[in-house]
């Protein structure tokens, strides 16, 4: 009886303690079973670290004054004589050298191989450059164009944009003003040296030499005829013309020590072959 009774007042001591908040563990009764709820361990808020960033490689066009100076980057004893561009196109005209040949070279923009060069004659509002059946006409005049003809028809034709960049290749000696008895045109002829054919050459008061004809000996056949333009003086101090046959570099040397006159003499060369000239008055 006295066990039983001390349970009892264990017991209880038990429960009131529990009530009271002194002991933590939760109370099992007998014939329950205890579920305890599983943990679940939030994971701490990780904030992702960045990815490292990648280095952007930007590759920059050319720019477009590069592309403006194609005479110097030909070569360096170049001098550019004109240089623009369109919405398509970089257009730059090259005299090699302070008197060597004129030519056209031009690239198509974002086409790095669509170059073209090809030799190229003065004109009184730019210059031109015949490339087989291809003909590019670059006028300095206007504001600027380049116009591209095949078989003589207009396929292409663009204004110059931004700013015309032009130097002056030289000018023709000419007779002094009111000098009557320079006031003629003259042609000039010759044979070219281990070569069947013979040339003309036609000179103006105005312009100098400008057009020529290559025809056959014997037959008169045209085997081929262009323009000149004037590129200096030589050493000599003898007037420099420059053109094209073809595929073939032209070249006139005018002897007269100032400009030429009836009887005069002359040179002529196509493709590295001379031939010796003199001049006759027309009309």
């Amino acid at each position: 009886m006295r066990i039983l009774l001390s349970r009892t007042i264990l017991s209880i001591t038990l429960l009131l303690q529990a009530c009271s908040g002194r002991y933590q563990t939760p109370i099992v009764f007998p014939g329950t079973f205890n579920s305890a709820s599983p943990t679940v361990q939030k994971s701490p808020i990780v904030t992702p670290s960045q990815k490292p960033i990648q280095p952007t490689v930007a590759i920059s066009p050319t720019p477009t004054g590069e592309r403006l100076d194609a005479c110097a980057t030909i070569s360096q004893e170049n001098r550019r004589l004109v240089a623009f561009e369109t919405a398509s196109y970089f257009v730059n005209v090259c005299q090699k050298g302070a008197q060597g040949r004129i030519f056209y070279t031009g690239q198509e923009k974002g086409k790095p191989n669509t170059n073209v060069q090809v030799t190229a004659s003065l004109t009184k509002r730019g210059y031109r450059a015949i490339n087989g059946n291809t003909t590019y006409v670059i006028n300095t005049q206007s504001g600027g164009r380049l116009t591209v003809l095949q078989n003589g028809q207009s396929v292409f034709q663009e204004p110059a944009i931004g700013t015309i960049i032009t130097a002056n290749p030289g000018v023709a000696p000419r007779p002094p003003k009111g000098d009557s008895s320079t006031d003629f045109r003259l042609t000039c002829a010759g044979g070219i040296n281990n070569r069947n054919m013979y040339f003309t050459v036609i000179y103006t008061q105005e312009s100098g030499f400008t057009t020529f004809e290559l025809r056959q000996n014997g037959t008169d056949r045209l085997m081929s005829k262009g323009s000149v333009a004037f590129s200096g003086k030589n050493e000599q101090g003898q007037t420099i013309y420059r053109g094209a046959a073809k595929d073939a570099d032209v070249v006139v040397v005018g002897f007269a020590p100032r400009y030429q006159k009836p009887f005069s003499e002359m040179s002529f060369s196509i493709d590295g072959q001379w031939g010796r000239g003199t001049c006759r008055q027309l009309g």
